[in-house]
């Protein structure tokens, strides 16, 4: 390798280290409150690192490309501040040889980026996904007492823990909003005790009410409340986090590895063609709409895994600075384009069911930054900037 290459990569890789670093550190702050809910959960030092360790593919996808802008930035601007760029170009070394170990640079970080969003991220947010419930069913007197979770369905919780055992709990009140009857439900036990897989309560009071059987007419006609006192009860953990979580979670495109998806992609191909044939439209238009869905996961991969390259492009080219006087010009591009592509993928991430439209908005980004680019480059290579 040569010696020009070994120092313009030496210096590309560690700026783009240290802002890697920097913004996996940041973005895992926008994190707390996901991790900390996570423990609440009574989670061990060993699975909370576990699942902080789970958030890095995360954000890698994002965090790479906004690294390679800034180090292809600063690289190019400290060549230009110091004289090196003019230095080089004076001995006959031209703009697209300096510019080309960059790139080259940018492409393996583009392919190691499709990698991570494809194949570790989608495991790690399943593996997420399954260690969040199941600590969930550890201790469900820990999962009612979670009032993010409890906040979000509508429930009310007061209890005395124990504080020698946290299995035992004690005058323990639960609230709930009964939406089809538009009444409350109330449930009084004096203690509860977590055992295993089982939430036991004694002494326990619920009060509830029978269904109307008045649909259109006024509720207050139907005072039929129901009162049970019970002596003991016990009730599995896992029917707890039913109430509380929904009742399951299916896989989505974003758990499936590219292989997967391309086997999905068949699968609803074949389904498809069935039901065309025995002309089931109603059939055809969810089938459509879920194949258009994996299409544009596919899609918004390889939009983030190419940013990586397209943004050490843009990062290169507007980095540039051949005038004595320096302007913000081109830190303006960059920042405009930057913000023009984080908006499209963010909007076209949300549209997963209209593909053509996703597709414009995931792909369109990276022709234009890149047709700058050149054209820029191939300005300064005339001595115009």
């Amino acid at each position: 390798m040569p010696i020009m290459w070994r120092y313009l990569l030496s210096n590309y890789l560690r700026i783009l280290i240290l802002s890697l670093a920097g913004f996996i550190t940041v973005m895992l702050v926008t994190r707390l409150d996901t991790i900390a809910n996570f423990a609440s959960f009574g989670a061990n030092i060993f699975d909370v690192t576990r699942f902080i360790l789970y958030q890095l593919p995360y954000i890698l996808p994002i965090a790479l490309p906004i690294s390679c802008l800034i180090s292809s930035v600063i690289l190019f601007q400290k060549l230009s501040s110091s004289h090196e760029l003019t230095a080089l170009r004076a001995a006959g070394i031209g703009l697209h040889h300096i510019i080309a170990p960059i790139l080259i640079a940018g492409g393996f970080l583009a392919v190691f980026n499709f990698y991570v969003s494809s194949e570790i991220a989608t495991y790690s947010h399943m593996s997420t996904r399954k260690m969040y419930n199941e600590i969930s069913k550890v201790n469900p007197l820990t999962l009612i007492q979670n009032s993010h979770l409890l906040k979000t369905k509508g429930i009310y919780v007061d209890l005395n823990s124990s504080r020698t055992n946290t299995n035992i709990a004690e005058n323990v009140v639960i609230a709930s909003r009964n939406n089809n009857e538009s009444r409350m439900n109330l449930m009084i036990a004096k203690q509860m005790i977590a055992s295993e897989d089982l939430l036991e309560g004694k002494t326990v009071s619920i009060i509830s009410n029978k269904p109307s059987k008045n649909k259109g007419g006024n509720s207050s006609l139907n005072n039929d409340i129901v009162i049970d006192n019970i002596d003991h009860f016990s009730n599995s953990a896992q029917d707890i986090s039913k109430l509380i979580h929904k009742a399951g979670w299916k896989l989505d495109n974003d758990h499936l590895k590219l292989r997967l998806l391309l086997i999905k992609v068949k699968k609803l191909k074949e389904k498809l063609q069935i039901s065309t044939f025995n002309s089931q439209y109603d059939l055809i238009k969810s089938q459509e709409k879920a194949l258009f869905a994996v299409y544009s996961e596919i899609t918004r991969r390889l939009s983030i895994a190419l940013a990586a390259l397209t943004f050490t492009i843009i990062g290169a080219s507007f980095g540039i600075n051949i005038q004595r006087r320096p302007t913000k010009k081109g830190i303006i591009t960059i920042v405009s384009l930057a913000t023009l592509f984080l908006a499209s993928f963010f909007i076209a991430k949300g549209m997963k069911d209209d593909f053509y439209l996703a597709s414009i908005l995931f792909i369109s980004p990276h022709i234009l930054m890149t047709y700058l680019s050149i054209k820029t480059i191939k300005k300064v290579n005339r001595g115009i900037e």
